[in-house]
Order: C-alpha cells, then sequence, then structure tokens
C-alpha cells in the first residue's frame, strides 16, 4: 500500500499465549527477557507476523501495544515488566506487587514509535524482580499491537 497525505499503511496483530513461560531471575533488579510462545493466528494478523517465535511489527510507525499476563510466584515480591521499543531502549515500565504468589492478571498498555534499524527487529518482553530472585512464570496471555499512523 503506497503512502500519501490521505491515508498511512494499517497494521494490527493479536497474539495468545499457547504455552506458560518462566522468567529465571538469576539476579535481582535486573531486566530478564522473557521467552513466550505464540498460537500462529494469522487471521488475526496484518503487517504482523510470528517470525522465529517472536513477534514482529513490520513496518515502522507509531503502534499501540496492549498486553494482558496472568502471572504466578515471586511471592510478595515487588515486579516490573517493560518491552524494548525498536532501538532497545527500555518503554516505560509497570510495576506491581506479587502478594502471596497467587494469580495475578496485569495489564501493560503503551504507545510507541517503532522504527527498527533491520528487517527482523522483534518485540521482547522483560521483567525484574526488584527484591531477589524468585521466578515469574506467566501462565496465560494476550498481546494486541495496532498501527495507530
Amino acid at each position: 500500500m503506497s503512502l500519501n497525505q490521505f491515508n498511512n499503511q494499517l497494521g494490527y496483530g493479536q497474539f495468545c499465549l499457547d504455552a506458560e513461560s518462566t522468567a529465571s531471575i538469576s539476579v535481582a533488579n535486573t531486566w530478564t527477557a522473557v521467552s513466550l510462545s505464540y498460537e500462529d493466528e494469522e487471521s488475526w494478523q496484518y503487517n504482523t507476523q510470528l517470525d522465529r517465535g517472536n513477534i514482529v511489527l513490520d513496518i515502522k510507525g507509531i503502534w499501540k501495544i496492549d498486553a494482558t499476563f496472568t502471572v504466578q510466584g515471586a511471592t510478595n515480591d515487588n515486579m516490573s515488566l517493560t518491552i524494548d521499543d525498536s532501538n532497545g531502549a527500555k518503554l516505560p515500565e509497570l510495576k506491581w506487587n506479587q502478594r502471596g504468589g497467587n494469580n495475578w492478571c496485569i495489564n501493560y498498555s503503551t504507545i510507541f514509535n517503532w522504527q527498527p534499524a533491520g528487517a527482523f527487529t522483534p518485540v521482547l518482553f522483560y521483567v525484574k524482580n526488584e527484591d531477589d530472585t524468585n521466578n515469574l512464570t506467566i501462565k496465560k496471555g494476550i498481546i494486541v499491537c495496532t498501527k495507530l499512523y
């Protein structure tokens, strides 16, 4: 689709986790990448894709990401979640307390400028345990990416 002053390229994707994933936290207060496993729902993707198990936004622009996860573990620890922008800088983080180690639902939503340097730049999620090295398990999740402009 060509760009002109009247329209912009569309992009969207919905990605559901098909298996739980544990973030093995070896150092407190340090970002740890989370390896997530997604269902391949091609009918819910346009200018987005799953490449080598990672979400890839195919076109540059202003994107909104909404991620909802059910998390468990890391009893009574203060936790944080974030993603990278396309150039390796961390976006604003979401913080919560993992009280009792029970199942908790966290929602991360942000708008960011996606300007990747290369063709394959995945959207990566990171967690941080601010108190100690207890692991965090992501049980379920849905991630929605929408290109705004």
